[in-house]
């Protein structure tokens, strides 16, 4: 369970549209991740509704000056951790058996803001004591499967283009036809067949993203993905080197592609403790006091 840091002025929950407003009134480019996917005539609109939200809510206040609204001076340092975050953690939890979880961990200095997305579009809200990697592997560590172990060393490579073709198969009930589609994008017949097992078999797709700012202001991001197979067990999703398809005239010639990796819980663990960094001093600090 998650400690919660007082901060009377964080509001308890924002929409994403909020989000955004809120990023903008303080001055600062808001979070793609929170884009609640508008169409650009769209946009304006949403935007000013949003910010009528935050005026109506007592978040921001008409100022004097000429450049419009501001949110109030307590509410801004709140929630800086999520509009102008030193370090932001994702982690998504695509739709299973369980539904979508989707969650951002804003960190500006020594603040921690938890945003956890409890229905589209609208954010629960919460400080928290503990360090970043602490929170996150709280909420990432119950989406690690204790099931069944994969085979051993088994890896599988195929392009994004065939993963959304199966996605689709399986959407229209045309998990018959799976390998042989496979098979088409130009895995083995062996491959095609294990790969197709293992997609029929897919329970959950979770995404844990990082991203930290550099001295330059530019940002460096990383991930690790794992996907829950169910009776096929966990398997690693890492990018792999491009790759041509042979699939007619929409085929590009440089595919992107991933590899599936076969993977036990603690290989998984590994991977999220490699990505969180295990070597952060202001985390051992807080552990060993």
């Amino acid at each position: 369970m998650l400690t919660g840091a007082d901060d009377g002025a964080l509001p308890r929950s924002l929409s994403s549209d909020e989000l955004c407003a809120a990023a903008r009134l303080a001055g600062f480019a808001p979070l793609p991740l929170f884009a609640a996917g508008w169409a650009p005539e769209e946009i304006g609109v949403a935007g000013a509704v949003a910010v009528r939200g935050l005026l109506a809510r007592g978040l921001a206040v008409v100022r004097e000056a000429p450049d419009g609204p501001g949110l109030t001076p307590a509410v801004r340092a709140a929630l800086e951790p999520l509009l102008d975050p030193d370090t932001v953690v994702e982690v998504v939890r695509d739709e299973g058996p369980a539904g979508r979880r989707h969650h951002v961990l804003g960190e500006a200095g020594d603040r921690l803001v938890l945003a956890a997305e409890r229905m589209p579009s609208i954010w629960s809200l919460q400080a928290v004591a503990e360090p970043a990697g602490s929170v996150v592997r709280t909420i990432a560590d119950p989406l690690i499967s204790g099931g069944v172990a994969a085979l051993a060393s088994r890896s599988l490579t195929v392009s994004a283009r065939a993963l959304s073709r199966a996605e689709a198969l399986l959407a229209q009930d045309g998990a018959a036809g799976l390998a042989r589609m496979l098979q088409g994008h130009g895995l083995e017949p062996a491959d095609a067949e294990a790969l197709a097992v293992l997609l029929r078999s897919a329970r959950v797709l979770v995404t844990v993203r990082t991203a930290h700012r550099l001295d330059s202001g530019a940002r460096s991001a990383d991930a690790v993905t794992w996907l829950d197979a169910g009776s096929a067990g966990l398997w690693l999703v890492t990018p792999a080197e491009p790759a041509g398809d042979p699939d007619g005239d929409d085929a590009g010639p440089h595919d992107e592609a991933y590899t599936l990796t076969a993977a036990g819980q603690e290989t998984v663990r590994d991977a999220l403790a490699g990505l969180l960094g295990t070597a952060d001093p202001k985390e051992e600090r807080c552990l060993t006091s």
